[in-house]
């Protein structure tokens, strides 16, 4: 499949890849695959790192490890290369990060974590005992690949949780990244004229 790939992409006509993904339900079936792939890796991302980090004397289970690691393996490209820092942030977080975070947190705080923060979030969600972990890798890989194809259909900016960050950003004051964004560069403009002046 590979080698047929490749020689379509490199012998094939010139817009054969434009022509194929704009065929009927192509890329449907293009997101649904890709999607599939981020949330299964995001998920066996913070399996493998719960088996390898260690708890800590404060809480028996390793919390911020196994997340972030499911975090950055479900979107590391975005951060690379590494000169570009935390640019793929700088105009707010992106849904596929969000995503990747709130299915790692909710995987390993419901599957792996038996002590106050899973048993909260267990009680929050009406949860008896502990899920069996291949239900709650299906849910967080659906949140992946649901979304992904309503954005297609509703648009790249489309976010379930939208109205929720607004209620947060309202409560806690944090500014949206465009406020900030703007405030900073009202303040850099003033101080530019004022040091012009002189």
């Amino acid at each position: 499949m590979g080698t047929l790939a490749w020689f379509l992409a490199v012998y094939g006509p010139g817009d054969f890849p434009d022509h194929f993904a704009s065929m009927p339900g192509v890329k449907e079936v293009l997101i649904f695959l890709k999607e599939l792939f981020r949330g299964n890796g995001c998920i066996n991302t913070v399996k493998q790192a719960n088996m390898l980090f260690k708890a800590t004397k404060y809480y028996p289970t390793p919390i911020t490890g196994p997340i972030v690691c499911g975090i950055l393996g479900s979107n590391a490209g975005g951060f690379f290369p590494p000169s570009r820092g935390l640019k793929a942030i700088e105009n707010g977080v992106s849904w596929n990060l969000q995503c990747a975070g709130i299915a790692s947190a909710l995987y390993h705080l419901l599957v792996h974590d038996s002590f106050v923060l899973g048993a909260l979030l267990r009680g929050l969600l009406c949860l008896g005992a502990t899920p069996a972990p291949g239900t709650v890798q299906v849910l967080c890989v659906l949140m992946f690949v649901a979304v992904a194809e309503l954005q297609s259909v509703l648009g790249p900016h489309f976010n379930p949780f939208a109205k929720v960050h607004h209620v947060l950003y309202k409560m806690s004051g944090v500014p949206k990244a465009e406020e900030q964004r703007a405030r900073v560069e009202s303040k850099t403009d003033y101080v530019g004229e004022s040091l012009n002046r002189r």
